[in-house]
């Protein structure tokens, strides 16, 4: 049922991800299309190329803005725009109605029965994999998505069945006033300081939400999480029971959906599970994606779809499809130092070594276009702060006197041309034979900037090392979410053997509430090295360490290393420009 519609959207901000799959959406449905944004970006591109106007840069005169605006009914906004956006203001002086998101959406999803996918993590895949499900099965749903999602065309789907899958934010209110015949949370956590003072506002948020689901609908929930849980005995406390049957999913011996023997296995990138429907094995659960998070998102999609009339058999097989959605995983590339010395033994059991595996596109792309200054505010230099070395054999040499050895404490970061600090007390893993070659580089970008999201995606990432190092690199999101959860990212890189922080990535924020990434690296507990870099001088830092780490007849780190970008920001774009700088000579 593709809505036909007739009205003229000027969308601000339509180069992001919040706004550019509901520009598509509207056009899909015959409406007109237009809007501005500060930056230029793929998003805008794939608009442009549908024919909408998008003007890009910063706003330009009110009267040009007036005569941008001619012949526009509505005006949706950012939420990251203020109130005094000289757009705003302009469109509000023409007498248009200005709408945020979260008044729009419910405009743009009434008709259809409503699967809102919300929760703190998880949303973008649990989403996407929902919509992938239901495609499938002939359903032809309508879906808005975080994340582009290459086996669905991107971000947004125009479907002409009567479902419509959105992902559901909580920030800002994007979800206050929707009514979904089904609701998904996946976790409840206090994710965003700068919206919400405490945990218990959030949880609030998501009483308000579930509340919301239609009479005869569904409330799908992970029953595992303990925000969740709150939610649920919140709900009950008021009296107010959600209107709709509550489903629950996870582990939990006593979940209605369950996964158990669950299966990882050392350099494998699937997930694997047995499904149990109120306690009968329905079939093994199998995704391309790592994780025990990837399995409980699919859980959730295995509830909602059987509700839909999707039969388990159908959407296990269709989940097994999956191969995940952009920056949540994502593969970026392999880099090989060269071929090893034939005098040094390889691993047990080593394969000779394969081809080196690029994306040629992505990486020649992101390292022309993308920006490589510092974000928004610059902050002090720094260096690497020394840190207490565990037992190692030839330790660089710290810039000034390290602090007392301890079980918590991690070496500085080596000099660029010095060797490589030990892992930990207990040593390397063993080295087995690595699935892309010996003396290699494999990078993986991921989106994860909350605590919970790093922790999960270097367990994962972990679990498939297969003998090789375990590098995180982290821009943090937000000077407000860096100062609130500072302590719970210092416990989140426990997997990661050497940790790289960058200057965190401001976005809309201009206060940074005087913290600098060098906090986070005197307390961060786990790595065995551990350090800061700032901004402009990262990639180069990185190459060279990796040059310094696999070069050599007897490299540092002879299984490889397997680094993860992390981050919300610019940080997507350090590892086609590693590579990018790795393929140069190296200097001196």
């Amino acid at each position: 049922m593709t809505r036909q519609r007739t009205q003229h959207v000027h969308f601000l901000g339509i180069g992001g991800s919040g706004l550019s799959p509901l520009a598509q959406i509207h056009l899909a449905g015959g409406g007109k299309v237009s809007g501005s944004d500060a930056e230029d970006s793929p998003r805008v591109a794939t608009l442009r190329a549908r024919g909408v106007p998008v003007r890009v840069g910063p706003a330009p005169a009110a009267e040009k803005i007036a005569a941008e605006l001619a012949g526009v009914d509505v005006v949706v906004a950012s939420s990251a725009l203020a109130e005094d956006h000289p757009e705003i203001v302009a469109a509000r002086s023409l007498g248009l109605a200005v709408r945020r998101r979260s008044e729009w959406l419910p405009e743009l999803t009434a008709g259809y029965r409503l699967v809102a996918v919300a929760g703190s993590h998880g949303k973008s895949t649990t989403s996407a994999m929902l919509t992938l499900v239901l495609r499938a099965a002939g359903l032809d749903p309508t879906a808005v998505i975080g994340a582009e999602v290459s086996q669905l065309g991107g971000n947004a789907l125009a479907g002409s069945g009567d479902l419509f899958v959105l992902e559901s934010d909580e920030y800002g209110g994007a979800f206050a006033g929707l009514e979904p015949t089904i609701a998904v949370i996946t976790n409840v956590e206090w994710e965003h300081p700068d919206i919400f003072p405490d945990e218990a506002s959030v949880r609030t948020a998501f009483t308000a939400f579930a509340r919301r689901v239609r009479p005869g609908g569904r409330l799908v929930v992970c029953g595992d999480d303990p925000g969740v849980a709150a939610v649920l005995a919140e709900l009950h406390r008021q009296g107010t029971p959600a209107a709709a049957p509550v489903l629950d999913y996870g582990f939990g011996t006593d979940r209605r959906w369950r996964a158990v023997d669950v299966a990882t296995v050392a350099g494998d990138d699937t997930a694997r599970a047995v499904v149990l429907h109120g306690g009968q094995e329905i079939g093994t659960l199998t995704l391309a994606v790592p994780g025990r998070h990837s399995l409980l998102n699919a859980l959730a999609v295995l509830a909602v779809a059987t509700e839909l009339g999707v039969a388990p058999a159908q959407t296990l097989a269709t989940l097994a499809t999956y191969t995940g959605a952009a920056r949540r995983f994502e593969f970026v590339g392999f880099w090989r130092a060269g071929t090893p010395d034939p005098a040094v033994p390889a691993a047990a059991g080593a394969a000779a070594a394969p081809p080196v595996r690029r994306d040629p596109a992505t990486a020649a792309a992101a390292a022309t276009t993308a920006p490589i200054g510092p974000p928004d505010s610059p902050p002090p230099t720094g260096i690497a702060l020394p840190r207490a070395a565990p037992p190692a054999v030839d330790a660089p040499v710290a810039a000034t006197p390290a602090p007392a050895a301890g079980p918590d404490h991690a070496a500085a970061l080596p000099a660029p041309a010095g060797a490589l600090a030990s892992r930990s007390p207990t040593g390397p893993a063993t080295a087995v034979a690595d699935p892309v070659g010996e003396w290699s580089l494999e990078i993986i970008d991921d989106y994860a900037h909350h605590p919970t999201e790093i922790r999960l995606t270097l367990a994962a990432a972990r679990a498939r090392t297969h003998g090789r190092a375990l590098w995180a690199v982290l821009q943090p999101h937000t000077y407000s979410r860096f100062a609130a959860l500072l302590d719970g990212f210092a416990t989140a890189f426990a997997d990661a053997d050497r940790v790289y922080v960058t200057d965190i990535y401001a976005a809309r924020e201009t206060d940074d509430l005087g913290r600098h990434p060098t906090d986070l690296v005197e307390r961060l507990v786990g790595p065995a090295v551990v350090g800061y870099v700032p901004w402009p001088e990262l990639v180069d830092r990185l190459a060279a360490d990796v040059r310094d780490t696999l070069s050599g007849p007897v490299p540092a780190q002879a299984g490889g290393i397997l680094l993860l970008t992390l981050g919300a920001g610019t940080i997507t774009t350090v590892g086609p420009r590693l590579l990018a700088a790795l393929d140069e000579p190296a200097a001196g």
